[in-house]
């Protein structure tokens, strides 16, 4: 049971990070395209 629950935890937080890079590095790419500066920091 504990091996189980150490298993889901690790796939939780293997999935968290996968999302917010790949979140973090969208907004970093639709940022760069961007003319106008002052509307930057929407992400």
């Amino acid at each position: 049971m504990k091996k189980k629950y150490l298993w889901m935890m690790a796939a939780i937080l293997i999935c968290g990070l996968t999302i917010m890079s790949v979140s973090l590095s969208s907004c970093e790419k639709a940022n760069a395209q961007e003319d106008n500066p002052a509307t930057r920091d929407r992400c």
